[in-house]
C-alpha cells in the first residue's frame, strides 16, 4: 500500500488523525455517517455500550458495542448532498446509444408517443396539390400513385427514425440510374421513378470530409451517403446529397453535430430524465396503491428468529408464504392460537393524481403534445376538460406543426410549380417533382 505524505494526513501527538482526533484501533470498520454532530448521540443510545467518546472541531465521533458487532458513528458537518443537486447536465449522450433507444421506443407508451404521433399526424392527410391550371384528374392520378408507392407511408417512417435515432434519410430511387451523380429531373424517364427507401443513420455513413460547397441550403451537409452493408436494400449504393431526403430529429450547433457524424439529436434524450422521473412516480404510486390494504399480526418470537437466522427463521419464511396461499378471497386467514391478529386497515393517499399530473405536464410541454386530449386520452372525470375543446386545440397544434415543419412546408411551395410539369404529361415526373421539394 501506497503511504500517504505527512501533508497530506496530518497526525497529532497521540498518533491519532488531526481532524477527527481518532487512532485507528478507536475506529470500527462499520460506520454511520451522519451530518449534524448533534445526532451522534441520537443514534449511539441504541448501542448496548459505548467505548470511545471523541470530539475535534464539528467531528463527533462515537464507537461501541451492538451485541458482539462493533460500530462507529461520525459526524460530518455538513451532510449528505441534496437529492435536487443530482439533476446536473453532463455528459448522457444516449442519442448514439441505438438499443437503448430502441427498448425505450419500443417499452414506454409515452416515447412512442413523442416518436411516432407528430409524424403520423404530419403524413396522414398527406399534402394539398393546388394551382391555377392543374386540372382535378391528373391531380387524382398523381395522388393514385402516391399511394402506390406508399410516398406518404414511407415519408411518415423516415420522420419517425429520424426523431428516434437523430438522423435518417429516405433516398429516391429511380431504376437505371448512377446514383452517386447528382440528380437531374430531365433525365428520368417514364416508369423509372420507384419511389423512396427509408434508411436511418445506422445503416448509412456520410461523407464527413467530403462536403457540399455549392452555396445555398445544403452547404456543409455531407455530399455522399454509403449505404451500409447489413442494409435491408441498396447495399453498398453511393447516394448522392441531391437524391436524399434527410432528416435529423433536434438540430444541433455545428459542434456538436460533429460528434454526431453530422447527425443531430435523437427526440428522446431531451425527454429522458422526464420519462425516468414520470415512471419511477407512477411505479412509486402502483406500490402505494398496492400496500394501502394491510393486516398486522403479532408472532411470539419474531424478532429473535429474523436476527438468529438459520431454520427458525426459514421456518417462519415458510409459514408466511403458505400463511398468504391460505388467505382467501373471502377474507378468512389461517393463523396458530399463540398468535394474535392486531388490525386491518386501509389507507387512502391524497396527493397521487396531481403529482402524476404534473409529471405528465412536464413531459407533455417536452414532447409539444397535449397532454389532456393526444398524450394520455380524455375523460371529461378524469381532466375535467372539454373533450371537444382539447381536441381543436390538439388539431391547432398539428396544424402549427406542419406549417413549422421545412420539409412539409417546402414542399407545398413546390406543389405550386407543377405547372412546369405537366406539360411533360408524366405524372411520376409530378411525384417526383413533388417528393423532390419535400427535400427542398
Amino acid at each position: 500500500m501506497q503511504r500517504i505524505e505527512e501533508s497530506e494526513l496530518i497526525i497529532n501527538s497521540r498518533g491519532a488523525i488531526y481532524h477527527l482526533d481518532l487512532r485507528p484501533d478507536e475506529l470500527s470498520h462499520k460506520i454511520f455517517l451522519v451530518g449534524d454532530p448533534g445526532r451522534v448521540p441520537v443514534v449511539s443510545k441504541y448501542f448496548d455500550r459505548i467505548e470511545i467518546k471523541q470530539q475535534h472541531r464539528e467531528f463527533v465521533s462515537h464507537t461501541g458495542l451492538i451485541g458482539s458487532e462493533r460500530y462507529s458513528v461520525i459526524s460530518t458537518g455538513i451532510g449528505t448532498d441534496n437529492i435536487s443537486s443530482f439533476g446536473t447536465y453532463g455528459f448522457n449522450p444516449i442519442t448514439r446509444e441505438k438499443v437503448k433507444l430502441e427498448w425505450v421506443h419500443r417499452g414506454s407508451w409515452i416515447a412512442a408517443c413523442a416518436i411516432d404521433m407528430p409524424a403520423e399526424d404530419m403524413t396522414r392527410e398527406g399534402v394539398e396539390i393546388t394551382g391555377e391550371g392543374v386540372k382535378p384528374e391528373v391531380i387524382e392520378q398523381v395522388e393514385e400513385m402516391a399511394t402506390a408507392l406508399e410516398i406518404w407511408t414511407n415519408v411518415e417512417k423516415a420522420l419517425k427514425w429520424g426523431d428516434l435515432y437523430g438522423g435518417c434519410i429516405a433516398v429516391m430511387m429511380v431504376q437505371g440510374q448512377d446514383y452517386s451523380t447528382p440528380l437531374r429531373l430531365d433525365t428520368i424517364g417514364k416508369g423509372q421513378f420507384k419511389g423512396i427507401f427509408v434508411l436511418d443513420r445506422w445503416h448509412v455513413r456520410p461523407s464527413l470530409n467530403d462536403l457540399v460547397t455549392e452555396e445555398g441550403p445544403f452547404l456543409g451537409q455531407p455530399k455522399f451517403y454509403t449505404v451500409d452493408e447489413s442494409s435491408p436494400g441498396l447495399r453498398g449504393y453511393r447516394v448522392h446529397y441531391t437524391r436524399v431526403l434527410r432528416l435529423i430529429g433536434i438540430d444541433m450547433p455545428y459542434d456538436q453535430t460533429l460528434t454526431e457524424n453530422l447527425w443531430g439529436e435523437s427526440k428522446i434524450e431531451r425527454l429522458y430524465d422526464r420519462l425516468l422521473a414520470f415512471d419511477s412516480a407512477t411505479a412509486g404510486a402502483a406500490q402505494l396503491v398496492y400496500k394501502a390494504h394491510y393486516r398486522v399480526m403479532k408472532f411470539s418470537g419474531f424478532r429473535d428468529a429474523a436476527a438468529e437466522g438459520g431454520d427458525i427463521y426459514q421456518h417462519f419464511a415458510k409459514f408466511m408464504s403458505m400463511l398468504r396461499t391460505f388467505q382467501t378471497l373471502e377474507g378468512i386467514t389461517a393463523i396458530d392460537t399463540d398468535d394474535e391478529f392486531v388490525q386491518e386497515a386501509n389507507t387512502s393517499f391524497s396527493g397521487l393524481a396531481e403529482a402524476l399530473v404534473h409529471f405528465g405536464q412536464q413531459l407533455s410541454g417536452a414532447m409539444q403534445i397535449l397532454l389532456k386530449s393526444r398524450l394520455n386520452g380524455s375523460t371529461k372525470t378524469l381532466w375535467n376538460i372539454r373533450l371537444q375543446q382539447s381536441m381543436r386545440a390538439a388539431k391547432t397544434e398539428i396544424l402549427k406543426m406542419r406549417n413549422s415543419s421545412e420539409e412539409l412546408k417546402l414542399a407545398a411551395v413546390g406543389i405550386f410549380r407543377l405547372i412546369q410539369i405537366l406539360r411533360m404529361n408524366r405524372v411520376e415526373k409530378l411525384l417526383f417533382f413533388m417528393i423532390l421539394f419535400i427535400n427542398r
